[in-house]
């Protein structure tokens, strides 16, 4: 995983989108169920996932590279470094990957596990782009989670 790539073309797995909700769902503990997404939104966007498990030091994003993706943690903690420079860490339930997915531009900032089995769900933006279809209402709701997402983070580092 964190392999550059640039054609930005994903396969989609079709019969993740048919996986039952048990073999991608993240304990409550894990997940911060705000107001924009339900525990159903995130069971379904989490059935298009691939789960990955990382030992500490391992690279999930490099800054710089091209990626169509969403990522969230599932368990452990994650460093965001850029130019070298750590810039801090994130949790479980955080998400990530969301300025590259959204603008379609190279990754602003490296992302690596901070701890051993660190795992992370990887959401192509290609499964995402099914599973609006396939469940209406999903996506408005997706992209007003992203923005307000964003908005908390800017205005925590702008510290209001």
């Amino acid at each position: 995983s964190g392999g550059g790539g640039g054609s930005g073309r994903a396969s989609i797995d079709e019969s993740a989108l048919t996986r039952s909700s048990d073999d991608a769902t993240l304990d409550d503990e894990h997940k911060d169920f705000d107001q924009y997404l339900s525990a159903d939104d995130w069971n379904l966007l989490l059935l298009g996932s691939n789960l990955i498990t990382l030992d500490e030091g391992k690279q999930i994003i490099t800054e710089g590279e091209w990626a169509t993706k969403i990522y969230q943690i599932g368990k452990g903690r994650c460093r965001v470094e850029k130019g070298g420079r750590r810039l801090g860490t994130m949790e479980a339930g955080e998400v990530f990957g969301e300025i590259s997915f959204l603008e379609s531009v190279q990754t602003t900032a490296s992302v690596i596990a901070d701890q051993d089995g660190t795992e992370v769900y990887v959401i192509e933006g290609a499964v995402l782009k099914v599973l609006f279809v396939r469940a209406p209402g999903l996506g408005g709701r997706f992209f007003t989670y992203l923005a307000s997402m964003l908005s908390a983070r800017f205005k925590s580092r702008e510290g209001k």
